[in-house]
């Protein structure tokens, strides 16, 4: 299928409207067996389900599919290996949105099956209807499949470890995330992270994290507590958070040591968005209106230093305490949202064979109030856009987020910040995927230190971790062509390879030691894999090759990552999101 720019745009005004041309194909397109039989079963959920009382509520849980095979003492030595105990069922009750004695409905079910499915410690997830005993009423039936728990990670250099990090994502089957993680600090004292999450507080989906970390240099703390946005079908969501941070921030300067600014950062911020109106005729198409308030004090060293592996060294620098201050800001905004979102579950997008949900339509949100504190600007806004087409052989998603300050009235911007993914998903065969998108970020007049590069890990380019280029804006292209093996090393490991040339540019803006770059660009190959082969965790190992000479930059770098891609499209890159200030209106909507 071809796949022009009019088409795509038509294609995501008709998903708003309640149509999608693109979904229409891929609902036989490359159906498995599997896939037709869940199909078929899900045709006889729906006449159980249609109206019918809700009787009784069954909850079936597996283990990750590597612990349900072979001889007991294998799986007893597996399940211990990878620290794994059977979700329980208080667990999975508390996320489902179904009790006994109300009425089964199609979208409750599908929407309660989807926000299982988004919980990090659940590989997969079905809810389906069958025929009470008595044939008058239904019951539901919730299967879930784990994911495999353990949280291990660590890193060498020169001979020795540099660090380590262990932990579990389901601790003892409770829906809860702990983890260690250590550090050697070299010339400083050595960092220690401890990370709490729980994701059914108070018997609902409710959501408590926790982040203590002692750096080799600096503190950071993050207390958060939330009833997040996982459906439409919410009427309200909740978010509050308190940060603090003290640290450095570091400047990278092209082919010269780079210099560091001590920052300490105060953060807080609480919102609520209610659902007062139905948009258009979707089931899940809803208006949200709600209010956010949040409030940041920054305070910076008195002279830039340079820090290196033997301690750090003072290297003032006057550009830098001329470019930035300390500040405060206070900022309470009203919040407005249309969601007109439909959800398709599809397989292999983002994981290599793992299932996840991706919206279909339009969510869009505004933010915008008063201002105060240190500075000119009055008032700010800001703006929010998703924007999804397609089906389970070909989708088209857009994300994009913009933020700014007006200091003497409306167009006379101070500080923007600003974000975004445009990328297309292609699937010409079931065990093969093509992903190809765009990424900018960058802000002007930032209050917060800060600059993008080429070497982040998220947002920047495969093969060039040692640029020295810093900027105030990047955009980045990137192609990925990628396929699973039909057959792996055991049923339990699923391995795949992919292809895959990226390139990027970066913009000088305002930012100190800011370099605007030509092109650059990096082809390479990875090999992938997934334990098991349905989970949605997706290890990669990589090798690029930048096509750029640049100082510093290898001809050739291996990375390997391990990452959970699927809750949402667009995961903002850390350089950019440290310049922002703590704004929950945005992730008062965190689906997609």
């Amino acid at each position: 299928m071809r796949l022009s720019s009019s088409s795509v745009l038509g294609a995501l005004v008709a998903s708003a409207l309640g149509a999608s041309p693109l979904v229409a194909q891929d609902t036989t397109a490359l159906a498995t067996p599997a896939e037709s039989a869940r199909a078929d079963s899900a045709r006889r959920s729906d006449l159980a389900c249609q109206g019918r009382t809700i009787t009784a509520i069954e909850v079936r849980r597996e283990p990750p599919r590597m612990l349900d095979r072979g001889p007991r003492w294998w799986r007893s030595f597996a399940a211990a290996v990878v620290q794994h105990r059977t979700t329980k069922p208080d667990v999975v009750r508390d996320l489902i949105a179904l009790d006994e004695g109300e009425r089964c409905t199609t979208l409750d079910r599908d929407e309660t099956e989807r926000v299982l499915r988004a919980q990090h410690f659940l590989a997969d997830a079905r809810v389906t209807a069958e025929p009470d005993a008595t044939g008058e009423g239904a019951r539901i039936v919730v299967e879930t499949v784990d994911e495999i728990p353990l949280i291990l990670s660590l890193s060498a250099n020169g001979g020795g470890l540099r660090s380590f990090r262990y932990g579990n994502s389901n601790l003892f089957g409770t829906g809860q995330l702990a983890s260690l993680r250590w550090r050697d600090g070299g010339a400083f004292r050595d960092g220690v992270d401890l990370r709490y999450h729980h994701y059914h507080l108070f018997n609902g989906p409710n959501t408590l994290g926790i982040q203590l970390e002692r750096a080799p240099l600096g503190d950071n703390v993050v207390l958060s507590l939330a009833h997040p946005f996982l459906t439409p079908l919410q009427r309200l969501a909740m978010q509050t958070e308190l940060r603090e941070e003290e640290g450095y921030r570091e400047f990278r300067r092209f082919d010269l040591p780079s210099r560091s600014l001590e920052m300490r950062r105060r953060q807080g911020s609480a919102g609520a968005v209610y659902r007062i109106a139905r948009a258009g005729r979707g089931a899940l198409s809803g208006v949200f209106a709600g209010a956010t308030g949040t409030y940041e004090r920054v305070e910076l060293g008195t002279e830039s230093v340079h820090i290196d592996d033997d301690g750090l060294v003072p290297d003032p620098d006057p550009l830098l305490l001329e470019r930035y201050g300390d500040f405060d800001r206070t900022r309470i905004a009203a919040v407005l949202g249309v969601s007109m979102l439909s959800f398709v579950r599809v397989q292999g997008f983002d994981a290599l064979e793992g299932a996840q949900d991706i919206g279909r339509g339009v969510q869009f949100t505004l933010r915008g109030g008063p201002q105060t504190g240190t500075g000119d600007a009055h008032a700010f806004g800001g703006a929010d856009l998703y924007a999804g087409a397609g089906g389970r052989t070909s989708f088209v998603g857009l994300r994009f987020d913009v933020e700014g300050e007006s200091e003497h009235g409306v167009g006379n911007w101070g500080e923007v910040i600003t974000s975004g993914r445009l990328a297309w998903y292609r699937k010409p065969a079931a065990r093969r995927t093509l992903i190809v998108s765009g990424e900018y970020s960058g802000a002007w007049s930032a209050r917060v230190p800060y600059q993008v590069t080429l070497s982040d890990r998220r947002g920047g380019l495969l093969g060039y971790r040692k640029s020295d280029f810093g900027a105030a804006r990047r955009l980045v292209g990137r192609g990925e062509h990628r396929w699973s093996f039909r057959r792996g090393v055991s049923s339990h490991l699923g391995l795949g390879g992919a292809v895959f040339a990226q390139v990027g540019k970066t913009w000088a803006g305002d930012v100190p030691y800011g370099v605007t770059t030509n092109g650059r660009a990096s082809v390479g190959f990875g090999l992938l894999g997934a334990v098991p082969r349905n989970s949605r965790r997706l290890l990669r190992a990589d090798v690029a090759f930048p096509l750029a000479s640049d100082p510093g930059v290898r001809w050739w770098e291996f990375r390997f990552t391990s990452s959970v891609p699927v809750r949402s499209f667009w995961r903002e890159p850390s350089d950019i999101a440290s310049a922002r200030t703590a704004a929950p209106a945005t992730d008062l909507f965190t689906w997609p």
